[in-house]
This record gives C-alpha cells, structure tokens and sequence, in this order.
C-alpha cells in the first residue's frame, strides 16, 4: 500500500506543479494573456463554469471519503481506496487546472485566481498518507 500511497503523492504534486507550470508560461510571457479578454460572453460562462465546477469539486471531494456508499467499500479494500483517493485528486485538480487556465486567458480575471486559491489551499487537506489512509477505512479504530 505503501507504492500506491506515494503514487497519490506523485499525482498530488503533479496537479500543483501543472498549475504553477502554466503560471510561469503566462507570467514570463511565453504565452500572451488576455486571448478571451474584452469578450463578454465568453467571460460570463467561463467564470460560471469555474465557480460550479470549484465549489462541485471542493464539496464533493472533501466529503468523499466519508459518504455511506464509499465508506462500506473502502473499509475492507486497500485497491478501492486508491481508486476513490484518485477520483477525488480528479475532483480537485481538474477544476485547479482549469481555472488557472481561465485565470490568466481572460484576462487575469480575479473570480477565477480566488478560485484557484481556495483550490491550493483545498488541496492539503486531502495530502495522501498513510494515516490518513488507516483514519478514513477506520482501521485504526478497528485494531485499538
């Protein structure tokens, strides 16, 4: 369990590493902001899907672990938390993603950066480790 728990770490890290990757494409000027700036249309839905989608995600993907269905599974399962562990990497670092993305093709729209803070920060309350593994299967309580 031990290699699946450092995959989650490395799926993890990659999500943040992506968002500050496509940072540092925009602010060092290797891609120009703005492309979608000055469109209304455009800037209304974008910043909608980035506000449904982030608070979807935030929601979903904090209180995954501790929903009925999930909770039965992954209590007698090592294999199925893993794969629950990276639908709720899924849940939060697709919308991460997407909105720094947004963030800087509208224009450096600030609903759109707020987003993709609360996301980071959102992030380190899900680090994968081996506690917290033992903690959501309820294994610790099971064996004291």
């Amino acid at each position: 369990m031990k290699n699946k728990i450092n995959i989650l770490r490395a799926i993890f890290c990659a999500n943040l590493i992506t968002a500050a990757l496509i940072m540092v494409v925009f602010e060092t000027g290797l891609m120009e902001p703005g492309l979608l700036a000055g469109n209304e249309l455009a800037d209304y839905w974008v910043s909608l899907c980035s506000v449904v989608l982030t608070l979807f995600g935030i929601l979903i993907g904090l209180k995954l672990m501790t929903f009925k269905r999930v909770k039965t599974k992954i209590h007698d399962d090592g294999d199925t938390y893993f794969r629950w562990s990276l639908c709720r990497l899924a849940l939060l670092g697709t919308p991460l993603l997407l909105d720094t993305l947004a963030y800087y093709l509208l224009g450096s729209e600030p609903t759109c950066g707020y987003l993709a803070l609360m996301l980071v920060v959102t992030f380190f309350f899900i680090w994968p480790s081996k506690d917290k593994m033992l903690y959501e299967r309820d294994i610790i309580y099971s064996e004291s």
